[in-house]
This record gives structure tokens, sequence and C-alpha cells, in this order.
């Protein structure tokens, strides 16, 4: 015959984490912020996502960026690798046309920031016309962390570039 033990039942049940969950709702008094926060990124995100919807993709996978008058990067004359943000604008402007695997393929982290850019968009336009929003708890998801793996991925992403377009790469 078992013994029972009080403790049991109560491990069964998930417990919460002390500093709270990871991501939470908005107060509900704050609907009026929300909206106007959440208009101000679906503008930007809407701005960004038409610029490279206006671009055409180089089939280079880089220098897409010239056709806003920008020059071409120096980083391939300079030092024989492609920069860190290397088809980056490529990438945006593939992932708009829907070309999903071309756009990880050109720059994974570009793929990945124009994929969060429609999240954003889309969450944004949500949060305009209901007034809520979600929110990061920064105590369990620090902004030092976050800029940590931004950077861990940026490097990723630059080591991928060089490694498919050679030492000559740009």
């Amino acid at each position: 015959m078992s013994q029972h033990c009080p403790d049991q039942d109560a491990s069964d049940a998930p417990k919460a984490h002390p500093l709270g969950p990871l991501i939470y709702r908005s107060p509900e008094h704050e609907r009026a912020l929300v909206r106007m926060r959440a208009m101000v990124a679906v503008v930007l995100s809407a701005a960004l996502l038409s610029v490279a919807a206006w671009m055409t993709p180089d089939p280079k996978g880089f220098d897409t960026h010239t056709q806003l008058g920008l020059p071409r990067c120096g980083w391939p004359s300079a030092y024989g690798i492609p920069c860190p943000t290397c088809g980056m604008t490529t990438s945006f402007s593939l992932m708009v046309r829907g070309r999903l695997v071309q756009s990880f393929a050109t720059q994974p982290l570009g793929a990945t920031l124009a994929l969060a850019t429609i999240g954003v968009l889309l969450l944004g336009a949500w949060a305009s016309i209901t007034g809520r929003s979600w929110r990061l708890n920064t105590y369990r998801c620090t902004p030092l962390r976050i800029i940590f793996g931004g950077v861990v991925i940026t490097l990723a992403a630059w080591g991928y570039k060089i490694l498919i377009t050679g030492k000559s790469g740009g």
C-alpha cells in the first residue's frame, strides 16, 4: 500500500515563473496608447515592405540596395569578404515576392527580419483595431540577452554568406 504525499498533487500543476510570464497582455487602461504605437508600427513596417516590393532583387544575391541610390559596398574590395549585412535588401525583396526559399538562401537573417517585419505589420494592425497588445516581460528576457542573441545570429548569418559567396563575394 502506498502512502499519499500531499506534495505530489501540487507537483502535477504547472508552476508559475517567479518573475511572471514571458509574454503578457497590456492593461485595459492603455488601449489608446496601444493603438497609437500600433499605428506607428504599421506605417513603418508597411513603408519598409513597400520599398522592398518596389525594388527588383539582384540575381547576384547582393547589390539590390544600389537601386536606392546607395553606393556599392566596399567590403569585398577592401577585405575580400562580404559585409555582415550583405544580401539583406535582396532577401527582403525576395521575401515580399513570396520567394521564401530563395530569400533564406540569399541571406537567412534578412529573410528572418523580413518575416518579423510582416509579423509586426499584422500584429500592429490587430492591435490598432482591438487596442490590445502583447508585451515581452523584460525581467525574464532582458535587453542584454536579446542583443547578445542578435549578435550571435548576425555573426552566424555573416559566416553563412561568406561560405556561399566565397572569398570574393559582395
